[in-house]
Parts: C-alpha cells; sequence; structure tokens
C-alpha cells in the first residue's frame, strides 16, 4: 500500500469501496477497578483510530475502532481522550467507562446464485465416504481492511483443490480474528478462484498492496 493511502487510513479516509452500510456504530461498556486505567495505555491515531488500549478492554474494543465518544461526550483529539480518561481513573472509585465507536463491518450472507463455482454445493453428488458432502453449509462474502501496522493472522493449507484455514492469531491488530475460524474454507479472494495456497497468498498480497482491503467468500466450518 502506498503512503498515501496508509495516512489516508490512518486519518480515517477509507478507499471509495468501503461505503457507508459497513460502518456500525458501536456502544462498550466496561467495568474499572478504581484508579483505572491508566491513559498511557492509549493510543489513537490522528483520525481517533484505536491502535492500542488496555489487553481487558480488547475486546470490546478492536484495533482501529474509530473513538466517537467517551460515556457520551463527543472526543475529536488525543489530548481530550487521555484527559477525560485521567479524570475518571483519578476519583479512584469503580466506575464503568461507556466507548462509542464506529466499526466497519462488512458480512453478507449469499444464496445460491452467487456462489462461486468452487463451492461444495455447485459439485456433484459422491457415495464416496471420503468425500465432503455437498449440502449444510453456509456462504459468505467478507471484505477485510489491512490496516497500517496490523496483521493477517491466518495460516492456510489445501486438501483436494480447497484452501483451509488451518490456524489462527486472535491477538491485537490481526485482520481476520472477528472473520476466520480454523476450518473456514476460502474459496474466492475478489475475481480469483482460490484452489490452492499459492494462489491464495498471491490474490491476498495483490488485494492488500491495491488498496488495502480484500472481498472474499467464505464457507465457515459447520
Amino acid at each position: 500500500m502506498s503512503r498515501e493511502k496508509k495516512r489516508a487510513f490512518r486519518a480515517g479516509k477509507f478507499p471509495e469501496q468501503i461505503t457507508k452500510d459497513m460502518f456500525r456504530e458501536l456502544t462498550c461498556t466496561v467495568d474499572c477497578a478504581p484508579g483505572t486505567p491508566n491513559y498511557k495505555e492509549f493510543k489513537v491515531t490522528e483520525g481517533m483510530l484505536f491502535t492500542k488500549v488496555p489487553a481487558s478492554m480488547s475486546p470490546p474494543i478492536e484495533y482501529c475502532d474509530h473513538l466517537l465518544k467517551i460515556n457520551g461526550v463527543a472526543i475529536t483529539s488525543y489530548k481530550q481522550m487521555i484527559d477525560m480518561i485521567f479524570r475518571l481513573a483519578r476519583s479512584n472509585k469503580a466506575h464503568y467507562m461507556v466507548f462509542t465507536i464506529r466499526r466497519v463491518i462488512s458480512l453478507e450472507r449469499l444464496d445460491a446464485r452467487s456462489i462461486p463455482p468452487n463451492a461444495s454445493i455447485k459439485k456433484p453428488d459422491s457415495d464416496d465416504k471420503n468425500v465432503k458432502p455437498n449440502f449444510g453449509y453456509i456462504y459468505y462474502k467478507v471484505v477485510l481492511i489491512y490496516f497500517p501496522r496490523s496483521k493477517l493472522g491466518i495460516n492456510v493449507k489445501s486438501y483436494a483443490d480447497v484452501v483451509y484455514v488451518e490456524s489462527t492469531d486472535n491477538s491485537w491488530g490481526s485482520t481476520t480474528r472477528r472473520f476466520l475460524l480454523i476450518g473456514d474454507a476460502i474459496l474466492k479472494i475478489d475475481d480469483t478462484e482460490i484452489k490452492d495456497v499459492q494462489t491464495c497468498q498471491t490474490a491476498l498480497r495483490n488485494g492488500f498492496q491495491k488498496n488495502g482491503i480484500i472481498p472474499y467468500t467464505h464457507l465457515p466450518q459447520m
């Protein structure tokens, strides 16, 4: 991704492929012990996207969530954020913090007409017990965003012309931690059908280098 696009991401300016209907405004309530949280454990970009929060607050807060309000008060700068957090912690009383954030969530369930040709449902019936059945699955299209300094967070392997998620990294900053589970099948990335690991890796790399986002179709492990 170019430096210009990285700067735009940090400022909260997303590519045109991220449309308004993909944004969700969420409220997260966090129970805080007396004297907490430490304001030094919070970091945001110039566009008020979280890049660091205390471990006890993730979840519900996710990497690059856009901070809008704390306890109903609109937050527009880093200084305003840390001043409010400092005052709340200084009271030395147990309290709640209510974060209003904006998050990109694009998860679309696909009907039979929109499923790629390499999906199990499109394959012929088989009496071979070693062949995966072609029914009983749900298919989704998801948009992944590779925020600056984030990480992909998955390893994949292929079997019988299908690429599966082998392991996931659910730590802070993982691009896929809300979307993929072990055993999910990745069927299509952008316009590329995925049948082997090399094709999957290339499609991911090309998509993220182009504009920092990729739409992909996957079959969740049932």
